[in-house]
């Protein structure tokens, strides 16, 4: 059993692995005002009165800091603590859910996103773990009754590995992946049993006997098996140690149908669902507590950071709550006809390791015919290629001889259950019926190879390819490239240099995140929304959740006006009350009416902000107004039929706005200028109740909903290429609708939540579903953040890039254009081009090491300097030249480079370098020339290449020796540019190369 750690806070204790156990030394104060039990009548504070803030376990999301008067959080190893100063979040990979769907193992983000099927074509799985430092998913297929494997990338999704057979009624599975061994519940033989992760070493673990075996759960963190008994006369959970002994109930009161269970390995604690409720307890059954989470029919439960997870039977979707409080409760809907049925949480904090307490192999006491192998706690003994271990799983037989045909095996020989040959085919065939021969399986045509666009059947296997202007994947069978579907990136994609590879890019103001997304720099971004009659606040993971402006009268529109910090929403005439459009100050939650004259203000539906021009636009009755944001100068600038949504582009001078059909017309989107001319139709198939629309300012899309067709269409801002980005129940009855990063927000009236969604249509992701407690008819809503309001330079990048072939950088009101790594600006300033590659600096005959240590002295060139009786030596006389920064050596500098590349240690008294020549220098007389006859000469260019494939600097080297001849030469023999280059380059020789 592995060592523990014990951490006191106060009079709460949490039991920890060892290498969760290290405190973060980032302990940030969380400062509590409430922090002593009475208030001291001499003013002074004394340490027998403070309140130990951390004897709840909710006080802090992992480890709580008692102090006198308050209390600070702080995390364990591996995790980081986030602005509240009370959460945890998990440093590291993104974690997922992996879930079984009856037929299908699939795996899903958090966030609902990036969604893949691991394994497909199965008949019953309901049973399904992992482990994670071997990247594999292990699931139980009752259908079959037999246990496989399959990658958490989803690259066997067809070709899972079949590892454990024959189980005759299995409930659940549950994995030791510190001692490699996997457990599983059958309900008709009434046992736990076991076997080794390759399926070897199996047997009977534990017999339970009457009972009736539902979850499962091995941590081998504690040492400990737990299950849960869901027999109907007494149900309960059990526990027992690893090694077999000690087997305990840990909880048989009040429990009804404890089917779900699973461990906290941060809280050392027992999470389970009965009874239409989750419930946690100590591990030894002591400290029973249950969420205030009603309604609860959990199938399988996880737990990860604040969060418990489960698969529920009633809702067929997975739910996620904090698991402390009940509260911040978000829903997953997978996309699929079937149940989801076990769950897991993966991420490498979920299965903590620990260090094994004796390696019985170095003891020599196991008893191994061959060779031993170390676990935890344990050792197993294996065997050498060609023989196998007998059933005292220690000694070793010889595997039977196939001889010198092989066997009469076409492909592979192998011991067969009875000790004789049989014939095996290795993978890319099948074996025929007289057991001897393999065939070639046609993966292409059983559709077996996956391949995204074009197959290839090869013998033994085949290849995938892909159309021009894209690429194969690293998985051999995926096609990627910017022109399908952007390469998955968010906002820019980048193809590299040579085309086999490209890159994700962001506009200005936003960073790059997992490679793909974008996210916007500076505060964090959440949301504002009406609910009837308030206005409340919530983080987009459902925490912070709160009002900001409560008793009012049916808001139903709002908007914000960030730069400003205001609110503006409007109440509905209801009874004796009047309509009204409303200021709300974020900062002092002030609120001031601006307009009541209900010659404008009567039903108003939505309101838009234009915070460029500072108006007010809304939809009321039959007609879209406008006023300042004060309330003055208000005006009718439409006359509709019965508008109801309503978003402006201030940049593009448009609005937007939906309008119910009527006698006269259908329900339709249509779009104006700012003074409400030009009116057209902008869309109108198939729409009923289109309540809500919103534009992404980034990709300028236009979003809207309709609340009677279920559905979300978008299309770009001149209402070409319409597509539905979702639709049917999961829609719901949509009001209000918001964008911002990568999802789409919006309310629905029907479910009272808000949901979430990614932007782009895609059949891979699913639905997030907010229902935070007292949710009630939400309607409008609005992501705060300043980037949902972009400022002039901001927007002209938006806005077809300004103009940049690549990246479009905001320098406050304007912009400037700039390109990635390998490819370089053109004079235009707007496009990019890609560099050529530059040659490395590989070849020791041209420019050794800048030493001039060349590999003979004809790789020295020499340049001949015509002495003249007297006088001066005219530059037209002096053939060192055209040696510029474009050649260098053997190196051929490309024109393209030749702005980041300079001349250094040039002897200015010999000659003059510049970017485009060297040439000797005028002189007076020839004594400098003299000094330097027969002697090394060297040049050195120093070049920043950043992107080209080099690292910068770089430094390339040009050597040359000076001869001086007694009398001019003659014209024949006088060294021109083209001769000298078969001894140093030429910028002319550069241009053929």
């Amino acid at each position: 059993s592995a060592l523990r750690t014990l951490v006191v806070m106060g009079d709460h204790k949490r039991i920890v692995s060892p290498r969760m156990a290290v405190i973060s030394t980032c302990l940030l104060m969380m400062i509590v005002s409430s922090g002593y039990s009475r208030p001291s009548y001499n003013r002074q504070r004394r340490a027998d009165d403070d309140v130990n803030e951390c004897s709840s376990l909710s006080s802090c999301g992992q480890v709580c800091h008692n102090t006198v008067g308050s209390f600070f959080c702080s995390c364990l190893d591996g995790y980081e603590l986030q602005s509240d100063k009370w959460s945890c979040k998990a440093k590291g990979d993104k974690p997922f859910a992996l879930y079984a769907h009856q037929t299908e193992v699939r795996r899903i983000d958090l966030e609902g996103t990036n969604f893949k099927v691991l394994a497909r074509n199965l008949q019953d799985v309901r049973a399904v773990d992992f482990h994670h430092e071997e990247g594999m998913a292990y699931f139980l297929d009752n259908g079959t009754g037999v246990i496989s494997k399959a990658k958490l990338d989803g690259t066997q999704a067809d070709s899972a590995t079949a590892i454990v057979s024959g189980v005759v009624s299995g409930v659940s599975l549950s994995l030791d992946w510190i001692n490699r061994v996997l457990y599983w519940t059958d309900s008709q033989t009434k046992t736990i049993e076991r076997a080794d992760l390759d399926g070897s070493n199996r047997g009977t673990f534990l017999t339970i006997g009457s009972a009736t075996p539902g979850a499962l759960v091995v941590d081998p963190v504690n040492g400990f098996v737990f299950w849960t008994d869901v027999d109907q006369a007494q149900p309960k959970i059990e526990r027992v140690n690893l090694n077999g002994t000690g087997r305990r109930v840990v909880a048989g009161n009040s429990l009804t149908q404890p089917f779900s269970l699973t461990v906290d390995y941060v809280d050392s604690r027992l999470f389970f669902g009965d009874n239409d409720q989750i419930e946690s307890m100590d591990l030894d059954g002591s400290n029973r507590v249950s969420l205030p989470q009603g309604a609860v029919d959990a199938f399988a439960i996880s737990q990860f950071e604040q969060s418990v997870f489960w698969t529920d039977l009633s809702t067929s979707n997975i739910h996620r709550v904090n698991k402390y409080t009940g509260i911040d409760f978000v829903t997953l809907v997978p996309r699929g006809s079937f149940q989801p049925y076990d769950l897991h949480v993966v991420h490498a904090l979920r299965q903590p390791q620990s260090e094994p307490e004796q390696d019985e192999c170095s003891l020599d006491i196991d008893g191994c015919d061959h060779y031993c192998i170390n676990t935890i706690g344990s050792y197993y003994c294996n065997c050498f290629s060609g023989y196998v271990l007998n059933a005292d799983r220690r000694t070793c037989s010889a595997l039977a001889d196939c001889g010198d045909d092989n066997g009469g095996c076409s492909h592979r020989c192998v011991n067969g259950s009875n000790g004789s040959p049989a014939c095996n085919c290795p993978r890319g065939f099948n074996l025929l019926a007289n057991g001897k021969d393999c065939e070639d399986i046609d993966e292409c045509e059983n559709g077996v190879a996956g391949c995204s666009h074009s197959c290839t059947n090869t013998i033994g296997g085949f290849r995938c390819s892909c159309p021009a202007d894209t690429f194969l994947g690293s998985d051999g069978q995926t096609c990627e490239g910017c022109s399908l579907n952007n390469g998955g990136c968010q906002q820019v994609c980048v193809t590299a240099p040579g085309g086999h590879s490209f890159h994700c890019l962001c506009h200005g103001n936003y960073e790059l995140i997992e490679g793909k997304k974008c996210r916007a720099k500076g505060p964090q971004p959440y949301l504002l929304f009406a609910n009837d009659y308030d206005i409340r606040q919530m983080n987009f993971d459902g925490t912070g959740y709160k009002s900001i402006q409560s008793n009012l009268n049916r808001a139903f529109a709002m908007d914000i006006h960030y730069r400003r910090g205001k609110v503006y929403y409007a109440s509905q005439h209801i009874f004796q009350t009047s309509a009204g459009l409303f200021e709300l100050d974020l900062a002092t939650n002030d609120v001031i009416q601006i307009l009541s004259d209900t010659a404008f203000v009567n039903d108003p539906a939505h309101i838009a902000v234009d915070w460029v021009n500072d108006k007010l636009y809304w939809t009321d009755v039959n007609s879209v107004m406008r006023a300042d944001l004060d309330g003055s100068y208000p005006v009718e600038l439409i006359r509709a039929g019965s508008p109801h949504g309503i978003a402006v582009d201030p940049y593009l001078g448009k609005l937007f706005f939906t309008d119910f059909p009527n006698d006269t017309h259908a329900a339709a989107v249509y779009e104006a200028n700012l003074d409400g001319s030009g009116v057209r139709e902008f869309f109108s198939g198939g729409l009923f109740w289109p309540y809500g629309l919103t534009i992404d300012y980034v990709e300028n899309k236009l979003y809207w909903g309709d609340a009677e067709m279920e559905a979300i269409w978008y299309a770009d801002l001149d209402g070409s290429n319409v597509q539905v980005l979702r639709n049917g129940s999961s829609v719901g009855e949509l009001y209000g609708i918001t964008q911002f990063e990568e999802y789409v927000w919006w309310s629905d009236q029907r479910a009272d939540a808000l949901k979430r969604a990614p932007k782009r249509a895609s059949a891979t992701n699913s639905i997030v579903r907010i229902t935070a407690g007292g949710i009630t008819r939400p309607s409008a809503m609005q992501v705060v953040h300043p980037y949902r309001q972009p400022d002039l330079g901001f927007r002209d990048c938006l806005l077809n890039q300004g103009g940049c072939s690549h990246v479009c950088m905001p320098v406050g009101d304007s912009y400037v254009c700039k390109c990635p790594d390998g490819f370089a600006l053109q004079a235009d300033n707007r496009t990019c081009k890609e560099l050529p590659t530059l040659p490395p600096p590989t070849q020791p005959s041209c420019h050794a090491n800048c030493s001039g240590n060349f590999q003979n002295a004809g790789d020295i060139p020499t340049f001949r300097i015509p002495l003249r009786q007297k006088g001066t030596l005219n530059s037209k006389d002096q053939p060192i030249q055209n040696i510029g920064l474009g050649v260098v050596g053997c190196v051929t500098v490309s024109a393209v480079y030749q702005d980041n590349c300079s001349w250094i240690d040039v002897p200015h008294d010999i000659v003059y370098a510049s970017n485009t020549s060297v040439r000797g220098q005028h002189v007076e007389d020839l004594s400098s020339w003299e000094a330097v006859e027969d002697k090394l000469i060297r040049l050195t260019v120093q070049c920043t290449l950043s992107g080209a494939g080099l690292s910068a600097p770089v430094q390339f080297c040009l050597l040359f020796k000076i001869t001086l001849v007694a009398n001019p030469l003659p014209t024949t023999e006088t060294p021109t540019t083209a001769q000298a280059t078969t001894e140093a380059p030429t910028t002319a020789q550069a241009t053929t190369e």
